[in-house]
């Protein structure tokens, strides 16, 4: 039959507002230091934070295309990906938006985006301005997000690797991860799924520190329940596919819209691999709702087409 790990993942799921009735706050571990999770990065937007990143390789960074596609100012037209030139990346930093400080702090690094590349298209300054990506991508899940919802940024210079500044820790090549990736979905999906938690990074609203969240895997038939129930548009297709997995987290709230783009790690796969991206995070899980995520080999396989590039193995 079921291993305990099913049933944890069910209460979690369906109990969870009894368990913490009446409680509101988030349950987030804060990292005291830059080096922990040394791969999360940020996007400004003139000074100011707008969404979270990973660091793929020195010089492209990993978001989410929901993101990417939020209107500058409320009620007006201009997204993100409409002035590209006033984008920058910032990684090495405990704190999401370093830049209202005099000067960064030690380790950090700020970086202006050259371009921003997802599928077909390629937006960069000389042709950013007037583009309207809802038009070229299919906005499916609940009018927000398109069905693959990540993309790229890349740098006009490259990060300078350090302690505090990490590619995403990945050791395999495309067609091992493919082989594992399909190992380890095949085994949490299994009648005796194993209770194991990965984590993932993000930044918090109120203290602008970098923070964590301990998560564990969630069945896709569970998660498909989750979501019917608060969207019915959500039971048609939604993570059919193989590369989209779904956690939750193991405490009361969980990552944020704001955090798509985050790298999820677990030390499970292989001995501590990245394992897919954030993508879908409904209300910070409020709802207990988990959120989606999109497996690496996804990732990797767009970025070798878009770049014409062979992703070559962090460690």
């Amino acid at each position: 039959m079921f291993g305990v790990g099913y049933f944890a993942v069910i209460f979690s799921i369906f109990f969870t507002d009894v368990a913490f009735c009446g409680r509101r706050e988030f349950t987030r571990h804060i990292v005291t230091g830059s080096h922990e999770f040394p791969y999360l990065c940020s996007v400004d937007y003139k000074n100011n934070f707008v969404f979270a990143c990973s660091i793929l390789t020195k010089n492209v960074v990993v978001v989410s295309v929901s993101n990417m596609n939020q209107v500058i100012t409320r009620g007006k037209t201009p997204r993100y990906y409409n002035d590209i030139g006033s984008l920058a990346v910032i990684a090495g930093s405990p704190y999401r938006n370093p830049s209202q400080f005099e000067n960064l702090p030690p380790g950090a690094q700020r970086v202006k985006v050259h371009g921003f590349f997802t599928g077909r298209l390629a937006l960069t300054e000389a042709n950013c301005t007037d583009y309207d990506l809802t038009t070229f991508m299919k906005f499916k899940l609940f009018d927000t997000a398109p069905k693959i919802n990540f993309g790229f940024l890349r740098t006009v210079r490259a990060f300078v690797m350090s302690r505090d500044v990490v590619r995403l820790p990945l050791m395999f090549k495309f067609k091992r991860l493919l082989l594992r990736t399909e190992n380890i979905i095949n085994h949490l999906e299994g009648p005796d799924l194993p209770l194991m938690t990965c984590k993932i990074a993000g930044w918090d609203e109120q203290t602008s520190r970098k923070v964590f969240h301990h998560v564990m895997y969630v069945p896709k038939p569970l998660c498909r329940i989750a979501y019917c129930g608060y969207n019915v548009d959500a039971c048609f297709g939604f993570i059919d596919t193989s590369p989209e997995v779904c956690f939750k987290s193991a405490y009361w709230g969980g990552p944020c819209a704001k955090d798509t783009g985050s790298a999820l790690f677990c030390k499970h796969f292989n001995g501590g691999n990245i394992f897919a991206i954030l993508t879908t995070a409904i209300n910070c899980e409020k709802g207990n709702l988990p959120c989606v995520y999109t497996a690496m080999t996804q990732v990797v396989s767009h970025y070798q087409k878009i770049f014409g590039e062979t992703y070559e193995p962090s460690i």
